[in-house]
């Protein structure tokens, strides 16, 4: 397999002892141009690159290695910010294709969400850290055959907690508690913020992550360099005004993220609920009271009960709002993944507006829908322009997507 190496308690093995494949580095390129030509975007393609590529050791990475280790596996693909220089890395131009390949996965999987760079971390575990030169939101997914390796990241919300054993900057200090989520991202994919503390747990067997990010000094980047990070297949709009939204200002990192901004919801105070609406409401809100990562399991079972109560309920509406309504819930099934923060729930406040609840009432549904700062809002702004827009004759519940 992969990079066949077991991580062990002993911070002495070094990573770069790791065995590395015996193939040129170049044949990753190649391998990587032929995935791209054949539309071959997936997570087998890209394990096979990185066992290609051999992930090279570096002595960097100083503030998030293990103690102990001189060197970690590690690199960087697209923008770099260093000194007085914002540039393309040299990794992405020697292996252009491998950076396109890893540029198309993480668009595919999560195409609103903008990233100027891609790091590549193989097999070892990040101590307790937070990424100073990140806007803010990253993502990241986890690839290999192994245990353990969950990703603690700080949230105000989290149902872990963890006592510092040293300083981490200037806001973290030793002997201090942190308080948040342990999510398994094998395989998966989590936004999260990269300017809170966060760390890997230690695990057996082979692990890569891939983290996608913006950096923060992406506005500095010059158009010959912006250019060419689009030939490279990073397509980043550099004026997205969601970028904003992205940035976590230092002296907030401690306080308990802000909601992101609401999709468009309907509400009014002055018409007066049927009881089929009020129900469907009561519904909305037991499901959002859902922990899909809740702590001994259960999680997904629970979504999955809930879900069918409220589309039960919305059976004793007029079609006309049930159909608009399920269009929210396919979104929310679409977006479902157990034992991680649980980002369905941002399509369900519009659905209270459709069953015209008050504007109390959706207020009060907003902070439960969002659990983490930085889940994108353009997919549920899209999802209601295309409820709103529904006509009775297009509906076709036969489309539903249900959590199987």
């Amino acid at each position: 397999f992969f990079w066949q190496h077991q991580q062990t308690s002993n911070c002495q093995k070094l990573s770069a002892a790791m065995p590395l494949s015996t193939l040129r580095s170049s044949s990753a390129d190649t391998f990587a141009e032929e995935c791209l030509k054949s539309n071959n975007i997936t997570e087998n393609a890209v394990r096979e690159t990185l066992r290609l590529l051999g992930v090279p050791a570096t002595k960097g990475r100083e503030r998030v290695k293990p103690k102990g280790w001189p060197q970690v596996r590690s690199c960087l693909f697209g923008l770099y910010a260093r000194a007085n220089t914002v540039g393309i890395t040299q990794k992405t131009r020697t292996h252009p294709h491998v950076a396109e390949l890893l540029a198309a996965y993480g668009q595919k999987k999560r195409p609103s969400f903008p990233f100027t760079s891609i790091t590549v971390n193989v097999n070892w575990a990040a101590r307790p850290h937070t990424d100073a030169a990140n806007l803010g939101a990253s993502l990241v997914t986890a690839l290999g055959k192994f245990k353990g390796g969950e990703l603690f990241h700080e949230d105000a919300a989290g149902d872990k907690q963890v006592r510092l054993t040293e300083n981490v900057g200037a806001h973290y200090k030793k002997g201090s508690c942190v308080r948040g989520f342990e999510s398994q991202v094998k395989g998966r994919w989590l936004e999260f913020d990269g300017n809170k503390l966060h760390y890997v747990k230690r695990f057996q067997g082979d692990r890569a992550s891939l983290v996608f990010f913006t950096t923060s000094r992406y506005g500095e980047a010059k158009p010959d360099v912006r250019m060419e990070l689009g030939e490279t297949g990073f397509h980043f709009t550099w004026s997205n005004p969601r970028l904003a939204d992205f940035a976590t200002k230092s002296c907030d990192r401690q306080e308990a993220p802000a909601a992101p901004a609401a999709a468009p919801v309907e509400a009014s105070s002055d018409v007066q609920q049927s009881e089929a609406e009020k129900k469907a409401c009561k519904a909305i809100m037991d499901l959002l009271n859902v922990n899909s990562n809740q702590k001994g399991g259960g999680g997904t079972q629970l979504y999955r009960d809930k879900m069918a109560n409220l589309r039960r309920k919305l059976q004793a509406l007029p079609a006309e709002t049930s159909n608009r309504i399920e269009i929210l819930l396919a979104e929310a099934d679409g977006n479902f993944e157990g034992k991680t923060n649980a980002t369905w729930r941002r399509f369900l406040p519009p659905a209270l507006g459709f069953l015209r609840a008050s504007k109390e009432d959706i207020a009060k549904a907003k902070p439960k829908a969002s659990p983490t700062p930085y889940a994108p809002i353009g997919p549920v702004q899209s999802a209601v322009a295309r409820a709103k827009k529904l006509k009775l004759s297009e509906s076709n519940p036969s489309k539903r997507r249900r959590i199987a």
